[in-house]
């Protein structure tokens, strides 16, 4: 399973929700990359349209990139983050944004070589750990 070999264990089911929902939000477009003849899936990408109150015009976020271990370094990652740029670009945003974490060095490298530049950190809290937590369970 891609999410997966990302980091995220996820089941077929939990997958196909997912992506369900997702496929429903007008604003999100998921692409996926398959291998011919075979059709088999071998990368997945997602892109949201978000307006920000910092911009006039909504900018995009990758929401997901992954290409299977052994199709890396194929033009599969290129190909897909190139799509999910024309598909911004349609749900007119002016600019598409990620995040990344500091440990995936290939990843940052990549983006960099696709024309992406650092401009920040990203900051996570897990808030179903909080409400625990503040429940004293």
């Amino acid at each position: 399973m891609l999410l997966t070999e990302l980091g995220y264990p996820t089941t077929a089911d939990q997958a196909g929700a997912r992506l369900d929902r997702l496929q429903a939000e007008r604003t999100t477009k998921v692409l996926v990359a398959e291998a011919e003849p075979s059709g088999d899936v071998v990368g997945l990408a997602g892109v949201r349209a978000e307006r920000l109150i910092e911009h006039d015009r909504p900018s995009g976020r990758l929401i997901a990139l992954v290409v299977a271990e052994r199709f890396r370094r194929r033009g599969v990652a290129r190909a897909l983050v190139g799509r999910a740029e024309v598909e911004a670009r349609a749900l007119g945003c002016s600019r598409i944004v990620l995040t990344s974490a500091d440990h995936r060095e290939d990843a940052h490298a990549f983006y960099l070589a696709a024309g992406y530049e650092q401009t920040g950190r990203r900051f996570a809290k897990d808030l179903d750990a909080e409400a625990v937590s503040r429940l004293g369970a």
